[in-house]
């Protein structure tokens, strides 16, 4: 309870009202899925993000919970870089098979796998039960995370393939989405471009 993250230098710090997180790793030898590396979970709630980050969704959190296995085989390489690659060669994944985050308006349910690229960035596909979308995109695109086309593209889509709920709302709509090239799409619509994964150099 009331954890508290920071940095050794203590430039930023993030705190959390509750916070649990498990990872099991298995030996190889009682390993009852051999293609399994390890699996993880991680839940926490009231969560202050650092005053560095300005996102336009809010400074804070409410839930956020994750579950998830790493597949794939234990590369030999002690190297970053070479440990990703050899580990997206042998076929590695991550699975996450419960994803759901509460934050301002929009409430998010997921389910994806992820690997890497050619260029190891990520990529992957996945399913997302969103509800709050309205007015989240409006504060994603009017907070430059989204530009005002794409944010537009992505309510008519979602709006469409809702139902209405009660008091005239739209209702949680579940929609395939796909990571491809650093970019995230939903139905082919362009959402968010990430960053490049830089790797330290080999």
């Amino acid at each position: 309870n009331n954890a508290r993250i920071e940095t050794a230098s203590g430039t930023w710090h993030a705190t959390a009202g509750l916070l649990n997180a498990h990872i099991g790793v298995e030996p190889a030898s009682t390993r009852g899925d051999p293609g399994r590396l390890a699996s993880f979970s991680a839940g926490a709630e009231a969560i202050a993000l650092p005053s560095a980050v300005k996102s336009p969704l809010g400074p804070n959190i409410a839930s956020l919970s994750l579950d998830g296995a790493l597949n794939g085989k234990t590369p030999a390489a002690r190297d970053p870089a070479h440990w990703a690659e050899s580990w997206r060669d042998d076929g590695g994944s991550v699975e996450i098979s419960r994803l759901a985050v509460v934050w301002g308006p929009l409430g998010i349910a997921a389910t994806a796998t992820l690997a890497l690229d050619d260029q190891l960035q990520p990529m992957g596909s996945g399913n997302a039960k969103v509800a709050g979308y309205l007015p989240a995109l409006d504060k994603l695109a009017a907070g430059g995370m989204l530009t005002k086309s794409a944010a537009t593209a992505a309510k008519a889509v979602l709006s469409l393939m809702a139902g209405t709920a009660e008091g005239d709302e739209p209702s949680p709509v579940e929609v395939p989405l796909t990571l491809q090239y650093r970019t995230l799409s939903m139905r082919q619509v362009p959402l968010l471009r990430f960053p490049e994964l830089d790797w330290p150099p080999r």
